[in-house]
């Protein structure tokens, strides 16, 4: 393989091409073609949704006027 061009610089570029090689070298061992392979999936086990705990951050940009965080808070409760 022959590498050239201007690129980003030396520490950079390099750091992407040996990122690159890791990446194909990985994917070959797995017998994954894709961008970035899974090599964790079989051991796991997959909890059921009603398992799972998790925080999530919402942010959202609303009308200032009475009733909207109402309306909000009713549909995040529905769920």
């Amino acid at each position: 393989i022959m590498h050239f061009g201007r690129g980003a610089g030396k520490m950079p570029t390099a750091s992407a091409v040996v990122g690159d090689i890791i990446e194909i070298g990985r994917n070959l061992l797995s017998q994954s073609n894709a961008r970035i392979g899974c090599t964790c999936y079989e051991s796991k086990t997959i909890l059921g949704i009603q398992e799972l705990q998790a925080k999530y951050y919402v942010r959202m940009t609303v009308e200032d006027r009475p009733g909207v965080l109402a309306g909000i808070a009713g549909v995040f409760g529905n769920t």
